[in-house]
């Protein structure tokens, strides 16, 4: 993915800054993301499900006063956005860009993928914030002011961050989080600029629903990306994020020029009110299903790829029921394919599954849905 010049890097890191300035502000609520002071540290730190705990931080030579505090906090969260944005985008173009041309869709999905894992790592640097169980990661096409929902599961009791973002012609994203059975608003988030924050401690079981909005855009549509955190999460390395991101693309921008030679137009689902991407974090034996697909009909193409810890990557088409299968790559590689023929009254679930992971450490993983035409 390149960068289409000096001034949309540019920016894109002042968006970047201004979101971190304003959403992880301490005079923000209790119900914001807070950077925690050295001083009001607890100890034991969170311990994420998997029972993974975080470094305990390095206490302060010197009490601050509260403008310092701030002032330092807007330093370092302008220096990680672009530390952080700069090394996804360099990924990614090194990766996307040694193959052939690189496709207009692959283009701007990665800039919003970029542009959300950049934004998730900041938070996740400055905070006890890390990537969520389950699917953590989104990213799918939106005409403006269209809206798309996916369902989930929280823990009660645990806190959570959902981040949504753009491409770089994204100026305005909304999101919303409702009680699927009853409708009830938890977060919501319609303030204007490129970034919607939901903070919020789940107090149900019951499912929930987000709704991400493209409410304005410099385009006709833009693609969008969505992701989930949660207190004492799991935290990765930037460089494995930008390197499922862009093994990803790499895939897809393969399979969509190679379909092109043979009189093919391959490109992400953009079915109304459905996603393109999933991502989730992995160890050896632990898989990630995603159920209520409803592409439509015609052929699609179900692929994913991670990051150099996912040695062996499976996939698993079923009938919207995990325990009827229609069909599955098994093969022992990392990089997984589905051809399928789906029909307009069918739904769909799709399960992706980390047969090894280098020494079980937990990698990224991205799956994403291709229209054939």
């Amino acid at each position: 993915m390149r960068v289409r010049n000096e001034g949309l890097r540019r920016k894109m890191l002042r968006e970047t800054a201004e979101f971190l300035e304003s959403r992880l502000n301490p005079t923000c609520g209790a119900d914001r993301v807070v950077v925690r002071e050295p001083e009001s540290i607890t100890w034991p730190p969170a311990t994420s499900e998997n029972g993974s705990e975080r470094s305990a931080p390095t206490p302060a030579r010197a009490p601050h006063t509260g403008k310092e505090i701030r002032m330092r906090r807007i330093r370092i969260a302008k220096w990680m956005a672009a530390a952080v944005i700069s090394l996804v985008i360099t990924t990614f173009s090194l990766r996307v860009h040694a193959s052939t041309t690189v496709n207009g869709q692959v283009q701007y999905m990665s800039q919003a993928i970029a542009n959300i894992m950049a934004a998730s790592k900041t938070v996740d640097s400055l905070s006890a914030y890390g990537y969520s169980s389950g699917v953590c990661v989104l990213g799918g096409y939106l005409t403006r002011g269209a809206t798309v929902d996916f369902t989930t599961d929280f823990h009660v009791g645990h806190r959570y961050v959902i981040l949504a973002g753009g491409d770089f012609d994204a100026t305005d994203m909304d999101a919303d989080l409702s009680v699927q059975s009853n409708g009830r608003l938890i977060a919501t988030d319609h303030s204007v600029g490129p970034y919607a924050v939901l903070t919020f401690t789940a107090d149900t079981t019951q499912r929930h629903v987000l709704r991400v909005k493209l409410h304005a855009s410099d385009a006709s549509g833009s693609f969008v990306a969505a992701a989930i955190l949660e207190e004492g999460g799991v935290s990765l390395p930037i460089s494995s994020l930008a390197e499922a991101g862009a093994n990803l693309m790499n895939y897809c921008n393969f399979v969509m020029q190679g379909s092109a030679l043979s009189g093919y137009s391959v490109g992400f689902e953009s079915s109304p009110n459905q996603w393109a991407l999933f991502g989730s974090i992995l160890r050896t034996g632990e898989s990630s299903r995603v159920f209520n697909l409803h592409p439509g009909a015609g052929r699609r193409l179900f692929l994913a790829a991670g990051d150099s810890d996912a040695e062996d990557i499976d996939l698993v088409l079923d009938a919207n029921a995990a325990s009827v299968v229609l069909a599955s790559d098994w093969d022992r590689d990392q990089f997984p394919l589905i051809d399928w023929h789906t029909f307009a009254s069918s739904d769909y679930g799709i399960s992706t599954k980390m047969y090894r992971s280098t020494n079980n450490r937990p990698a990224l993983v991205l799956t994403a849905v291709l229209s054939v035409r």
